[in-house]
């Protein structure tokens, strides 16, 4: 659509020009003729710089009426505000004689034609359809003729005495494409807010005012910047024509830097006059665009680079470039920040999306290169901005603090620091790294041994196969669903394109770095920076993880790592003082039901006994904080259980087989009674539950008594929740032992966690107390706790320090799985079981008891894996190996390796230590008896492996899938006749395929074909691709006629409600992380005219 000139208010009629004739377009010489035209360039040598064009009114302008060049200022709006007006009038009170005014609307509810008319009635209009800041500038192209300049504004600027001439001036006087102006705050004309801005290497700008900055001419010279800012931008109208104008692939953040880049590589220089006063209100429409989006700006930046570099730059910088981008990720990961860390992956993603869009750019940018980057680079910073930036805040907000701290002591309101976190947020940073990294360099390097719960990893697909089809390979094998822990990690598996190795050291790993950043985040919102470092310290002097390592104990690491969100979580939900004020206690309930169920399942999927975790926690600060106070009890309670059943939903349909298995106890708890006595309450204080924790650690319980005598007020209640918490933990020890050896509770690193948050909340508290009340108050007991409190902290600290320099956390060096890889075949799917026998405690598979303290476990091959940590409830297999084990130990047989061959067992390892001699300094002996009857087994033969680890062959195995002439019905119930076949009669397959759910092998044509194993009515076998009959000679035993032979399979069919359920699970889960928030995309888009949900819609919080 042409421009249109509003009507004069004092013609006296409304009437417009017509929009479709020629003669509406608007031309340079419709104010005062110019002779500067297309064709010919204006000499900048016919009008010298002339003084004084900032005058007073009166003063008559020398220029005025000169020849002088056309400028056209190019308005863009929508839906302008009240400064529309200012702005219209500050180009009427311009005295540049050669001034065109055109008004680009970009799709406002209103036509602004009559608002136009009635300031500045010489203005031309264009409206064109809804289009961004970029889309709507464009449009000046081709409206003016003759003209040599663009003047660009947004709606929300006023114009200075004299900018418009000043500007040209300083084009000419510079020989500048592009010249901006110095911005000033609308609201206070003393600050600074644009004087141009440099880039680093990557795009990131480097602004040369900082924010807030007051004018004091120290930005007065004239000055060539990289880029300049689009609210007041002065542009040569040809080279915005060479150009394109602004490109509108990136509308909405970046277009300034992109337009200034593009000139700069044809040649052209942009300058920053400062005698050009722009006063900008940051009100307009493009201005709050700007603001939305680091999801923009990060993508577009990237874009802008990929563009506007050439491509041996692009070759040294783009690496560089991608690998910020990771760190950045990382860093927002480790932090928290998810709604950061997905912009820089959408920024990730959309630029690979958009790759063949920007090679068309980055071509006709190229070809119109005139300067090389080489010259380029000179004008960029050195080094990162981003990373600058992001030191440089952290340096202001330690200056904020020192600020609130110097007006506390004049009694005065200072800056509320409990979101800054200054340096305090580095050293916590630094420290956490040096002691975490530090100290478990070795496993990083070297990986984890695989001890209890550290389980060794799988390929991911056969992890996600056994996830979804609800076959589960522990044991024998058996139908039923199957822990989530394998999705997860196989997913990790597949992601990392099959690092299995990575994979198993970062899951067992993480959670250090969980818990070290929930420690920093327990009090955020509500404690000082000193005190958020405390309670960080505290947690992390705790020798629980470190002996979790130490010990193999996978779910009291993860336990550990959680428990800090968990009651920060708790305490909003009851909005108890003072977490009622912060974030996350004014969601709704909704919202934070889903934010901590999310937690709990994250938890859950390692350690089902933190739902346990979770409720104890509640009850206690429902008893100890919720009495009395005016927090909202049953918003807790309700939060508590809809998460307990988030969490139980995520886990479909693991849940079901959980709950409805007849180990469910043993699951939920995470342990089984074993033969040795528990921890004593004298090594619990001390939280000594393995090779880490001594009399030093005491210091922490000096740390909680003296916190009690430091806190007063309302933050008394948060002490008293951290001494009871840990008086809870010692007192379930203390009950363990009572409890002990008949009846078990989880295992003693585990019920310490609440007395650790405890003793760390107590650290925490009594810092902020220190602080706050303590600081300027008469010499008293108070003072005296607080140096016991630092003194007790920094004494528990030391072994810590000790501890970590062993690299390892005193993990063992070598494991059982090393000590039995001599005995693995080296076949892609092992054609044998070994049984695992030990203390309930010892084994690395939470396996099924089976007498006095003892459990046994059956793994295929040599080697346990995840589906081994939760194993189904016992089948009728898994019975029988329990009665056979039975009947050793009471001396009824002296063969019990004929009857173990028929479940395919070819190895039998007696587990006594967790990793062998020396590395397994502790003895978790069996019980002699058991001990001394397999020892007297006649086809059970000894075998050295390692010092510490007793192995067996059994002499009468079996193959898991084998073929024989023989008829394996009639010597089934023979047990000479069965080893008699297992030594000359059978064949074994040389298996292959997609475990757990298909094997494939070569067949014999015109045998029988015998596996050995908990199958169903669901698996089906094929040979030569003819069905076969699977005939059921046991409940663990399987045959079927070979037929013509060839090629064979059996597979499993998932059945359609397994299918159901994980439908049900993976919606559950989506539904559970789009909506922590809130139910955003249940109710989607607020109208214009709903502002309470436009406000709801906008309360995108940090998780």
């Amino acid at each position: 659509m042409s421009a249109r000139r509003p009507a004069s208010p004092t013609s006296g009629s409304r009437r417009r020009r017509s929009d479709t004739t020629r003669s509406d377009r608007p031309s340079s010489s419709s104010s005062v003729e110019s002779p500067a035209s297309a064709d010919e360039e204006w000499n900048p040598d016919a009008t010298p710089f002339v003084e004084g064009y900032d005058a007073a009114d009166e003063a008559e302008s020398p220029v005025a009426g000169v020849g002088v060049p056309a400028v056209v200022a190019v308005i863009v709006t929508r839906n302008p505000g009240a400064r529309f007006d200012d702005l219209l009038a500050s180009i009427s009170a311009q005295e540049y004689a050669n001034l065109v005014t055109l008004v680009v609307d970009a799709g406002s509810d209103s036509d602004p034609t009559e608002r136009v008319a009635e300031v500045l009635p010489t203005a031309f209009v264009k409206r064109i359809d809804a289009g961004g800041f970029a889309v709507a500038a464009n449009a000046a192209l081709g409206t003016v003729d003759g003209a040599s300049f663009y003047l660009v504004l947004h709606d929300d600027v006023e114009l200075g005495k004299g900018a418009v001439q000043a500007m040209v001036e300083e084009a000419f006087r510079s020989n500048a494409g592009i010249v901006g102006a110095k911005l000033l705050d609308g609201a206070d004309r003393r600050t600074l807010t644009d004087v141009g801005a440099s880039i680093d290497k990557f795009g990131f700008l480097w602004p040369y005012a900082e924010p807030g900055e007051l004018d004091q001419s120290q930005h007065d010279a004239i000055r060539e910047a990289f880029v300049v800012s689009g609210a007041a931008m002065l542009v040569r109208c040809d080279l915005f024509r060479d150009l394109g104008g602004f490109s509108t692939d990136i509308d909405g953040s970046g277009e300034e830097l992109d337009l200034c880049w593009r000139a700069r590589v044809a040649g052209a220089r942009t300058v920053v006059m400062p005698a050009a006063q722009v006063f900008h209100h940051a009100e307009s429409t493009f201005d709050k665009a700007h603001e939305r989006g680091l999801r923009l700006a990060l993508r577009h930046q990237a874009r802008i680079m990929l563009a506007c570099y050439s491509a041996l730059t692009l070759l040294r910088i783009l690496p560089q470039a991608m690998v910020l981008g990771v760190l950045d990720l990382v860093g927002a990961l480790l932090r928290g920040r998810w709604r950061q860390a997905g912009d820089v992956f959408t920024a990730f993603m959309w630029n690979l999306g958009h790759l063949p869009r920007t090679l068309s750019i980055r071509r006709s940018t190229q070809k119109s290169r005139r300067t090389p980057d080489d010259e380029i680079r000179r004008l960029q910073i050195k080094g990162s901005a981003r990373f600058t930036n992001f030191f440089h805040a952290y340096t202001a907000r330690d200056r904020s603090l020192g600020q609130a701290v110097a007006a506390a002591a004049r009694g005065m309101s200072g800056p509320n620091d409990a979101h800054n976190t200054g340096i305090w947020g580095i050293g916590a940073f630094l420290i956490a790294a040096v002691v975490l990294v530090g100290g478990s360099r070795s496993l990083i390097t070297g990986g984890v041994p695989v001890v209890r719960e550290f389980v060794t990893n799988s390929p991911s697909g056969d992890l996600l196969r056994e996830w979804w089809s609800g076959w589960r390979s522990a044991g024998l094998g058996q139908s039923g669903g199957s822990p989530t822990v394998a999705f997860v990690v196989g997913a990790l598996n597949w992601m990392t394109f099959g690092s299995e190795g990575l994979v198993r050291t970062v899951v067992f790993l993480a959670p250090l770095g969980v818990g070290a950043l929930g420690a920093w985040r327990l009090l955020r919102g509500v404690g000082s920076p000193l005190a958020r470092t405390a309670v960080l310290v505290a947690y992390l002097a705790n020798p629980i993880p470190y002996n979790a390592i130490a010990e193999g104990r996978w779910q009291a690491l993860v336990v550990w790592a959680l428990a800090p969100s968990i009651v920060a979580r708790l305490a909003a939900a009851g909005a108890f003082e003072p977490f009622a004020d912060t974030e996350r206690a004014e969601r709704s309930v909704l919202q934070q039901t889903f934010a901590l169920g999310l937690i709990v399942a994250i938890g859950a999927t390692v350690a089902p006994v933190i739902v346990l975790v979770v409720a104890l926690l509640a009850v206690v600060m429902a008893v100890v904080v919720g009495a009395g106070s005016r927090g909202n009890l049953g918003r807790l309670g309700v939060v508590t259980l809809g998460s307990l059943a988030v969490s139980a939903l995520v886990h479909l349909p693991w849940t079901i087989s959980v709950l409805g298995g007849a180990n469910r106890v043993e699951v939920l708890l995470g342990n089984a009674a074993g033969r040795g006595a528990p921890i004593g309450v004298s090594e619990a204080l001390v939280f000594d539950t393995g090779a880490h924790g001594t009399f030093l650690s005491g210091g922490l319980l000096v740390a909680i008594a003296a916190a009690v005598l430091i806190t007063v007020g309302p933050v008394f209640r948060w002490t008293l929740f951290g001494l009871v918490s840990a008086l809870v933990g010692f007192g379930l020890v203390a009950l363990a032992g009572l409890l002990a050896p008949s009846v078990a509770l989880p295992v003693p690193e585990v019920l310490l966690v609440p007395a650790a948050l405890g003793a760390a909340l107590c650290v925490g508290v009594a810092a902020e107390a220190i602080t706050t009340t303590l600081s300027g108050t008469a010499f008293g007991i108070r003072h005296v706790a607080a140096v016991l409190c630092a003194v007790g902290v920094l004494v528990a600290v030391l072994p810590l320090l000790l501890d970590s320099l062993n690299g390892r956390w005193d993990a063992p060096t070598s494991d059982v799985d090393d000590a039995l890889e001599s005995l693995s075949t080296g076949a892609e799917i092992e054609n044998f079981r070994t049984l695992w026998i030990g203390d309930a405690d010892a084994v690395a598979q939470a396996g099924w008891r089976f007498g006095d303290g003892m459990k046994f476990a059956v793994s295929t091959g040599v080697s346990s894996g995840l589906p081994d940590l939760f194993p189904p409830a016992k089948g009728a297999g898994e019975a029988e190996l329990a009665r056979l084990l039975s009947d050793v130990r009471r001396g009824e047989t002296s063969r019990v390796g004929a009857s173990l061959a028929q479940f395919g067992i070819r190895y039998v390892v007696v587990q006594e230590r967790l990793a062998p001699l020396p590395y397994g300094r502790t003895l978790y002996e069996i019980d002699a008896v058991m001990k001394e009857r397999l020892r007297q087994q006649f086809d059970l033969s000894s075998i050295d492996v390692a010092p510490g680890i007793e192995v067996y062959e059994n002499l009468a195995a079996l193959p898991v899938w084998s073929t024989t002439d023989v008829d394996v019905a009639s010597e089934w119930s023979d047990e000479v006749g069965l080893s008699l076949v297992g030594r000359v009669g059978l064949q074994p397959v040389d298996t292959s395929g997609r475990p757990p759910t298909r094997l494939d092998g070569e067949l014999s044509a015109d045998q029988t074909s015998m596996l050995l194993g908990g199958l169903d009515d669901r698996w089906t076998m094929k040979v030569g691709g003819d069905e076969v009959e699977l005939d059921s000679v046991s409940d663990w035993a399987w045959t079927a006629p070979t037929g013509t032979g060839g090629n064979a399979s059996l597979e499993y069919r998932t059945p359609p409600t397994q299918v159901a359920m994980h439908l049900v699970q993976l919606l559950a889960l989506a539904v559970v992380v789009v909506n922590r928030r809130g139910m955003r995309w249940w109710i989607g888009r607020a109208r214009p005219h709903d502002p309470e949900m436009a406000e709801l819609l906008a309360s995108e919080e940090i998780l």
